[in-house]
């Protein structure tokens, strides 16, 4: 048992280290791609801005790493092509050892939910995660931002996972969400209800029904001092929240930030959900 653990440990470190090295391959070493994530969201006098499907971009990006298919790869991130960059991409990719590491790594980015009527003013999404699978507990990041005319993957990747032995699988047992149905990986977490309690709660002024949702009613616009407008903006957001689908679980914790203009003014709504004593609960809101 104890050389299985050990195992674990290290097979979680070579792929936490193949994964800083995907990172580094198809976004930071290319400096030029600096240029096209810094272009500014302005679109053309009636032009209407693009829709983001986030789940169907993680799926077109794995199924870009399986086959190797590395223009489209860059396409989706926004990496500059160039022919000396495939080649260098497709020998360090398709090594038997990166094609080990890296299939574990595209099954974890297919199981990234649906999320559903991103409202126009948005143009960033950032996306995390935490679900255990097997005896690891992984913690997944999905970063999207909206460049000119079309959306770009920043991010998608696992971030470190942590092996779990006995007593932190103990330790966790009361966080964690409900398990998916046997012989499924996801599970419909149900955030848009709690988000619409929250959503009413806040209408009506209600200390109480914010707090049961696991919220703070002074980061709900409710505190004394918050101007009526700041409320009123907080209900718009909330009401404009998206709809999530199902997630991989059990889930540990799952947090979705939206960012873009609202009203002329830089905005930021961001809820993060988490299941303390096996009930799902709000555990934060940040609304700019």
């Amino acid at each position: 048992m104890e050389k299985d653990y050990e195992i674990d440990i290290e097979e979680e470190r070579m792929r936490n280290k193949f994964v800083e090295f995907l990172v580094v391959l198809l976004g930071g070493a290319v400096m030029l791609a600096v240029a096209v994530f810094s272009l500014p969201a302005v679109l053309g006098e009636g032009q209407e801005r693009p829709k983001l499907d986030c789940q169907k971009m993680a799926l077109d990006y794995a199924q870009a790493l399986e086959s190797l298919d590395v223009r489209t790869l860059f396409l989706l991130k926004g990496v500059p092509y160039s022919r000396e960059a495939e080649a260098a991409a497709k020998k360090e990719l398709g090594s038997p050892e990166a094609r080990k590491l890296l299939a574990p790594i595209i099954g974890m980015i297919r199981l990234f939910p649906k999320i559903n009527a991103f409202p126009d003013w948005v143009t960033e999404v950032n996306v995390e995660y935490k679900y255990i699978e097997g005896n690891e507990l992984i913690e997944m990041q999905g970063d999207f931002v909206l460049s000119g005319d079309r959306w770009l993957i920043q991010e998608l990747e696992p971030r470190e996972s942590e092996t779990l032995d006995e007593a932190k699988r103990a330790e966790y047992a009361r966080e964690l969400s409900p398990a998916p149905p046997e012989g499924q990986k996801t599970l419909e977490a149900r955030f848009d209800f709690l988000v619409a309690v929250l959503n009413s709660a806040v209408q009506q002024k209600s200390w109480n029904a914010v707090k049961a949702t696991g919220a703070l009613p002074g980061d709900c616009g409710l505190h004394s001092s918050d101007p009526p407008a700041k409320r009123e903006k907080i209900l718009k957001m909330l009401s404009q929240f998206p709809s999530i689908g199902a997630i991989p679980a059990p889930a540990k914790s799952f947090r979705l930030a939206l960012k873009g203009t609202l009203d002329g003014q830089d905005s930021l709504a961001e809820i993060g959900f988490h299941w303390p004593g096996n009930q799902l609960r709000i555990e934060f809101v940040q609304f700019k």
